[in-house]
């Protein structure tokens, strides 16, 4: 398994982001999404997940934590269909 999931204090969750994406991809995902936690995978050529990463925060109170950790490890585990056309799910 190639997934990685990364704990941080919430003060260090945007400085995270900011060391694994680098600060332009940051700066979209903070204006995008002004992330609570983060989950991203890469696949390859015919969409196979490589490799999985989550950021969770630790210290954001007992609801946010396995709020995020429920929604963010589901992501990285199989690319879903996160669209809001679809009905109601975990993700949209």
């Amino acid at each position: 398994a190639n997934f990685v999931v990364t704990l941080v204090s919430a003060r260090d969750l945007l400085p995270t982001i900011r060391a694994r994406f680098g600060n332009e991809r940051a700066r979209q995902i903070e204006h995008s999404l002004n992330p609570q936690c983060l989950s991203g995978i890469a696949k390859d050529g015919t969409y196979r997940i490589r490799r999985a990463e989550v950021i969770l925060p630790v210290d954001a109170g007992d609801f946010a934590f396995y709020d995020c950790a429920y929604e963010e490890l589901l992501q990285g585990l199989g690319a879903i269909n996160d669209d809001a056309s679809v009905p109601w799910t975990m993700f949209n």
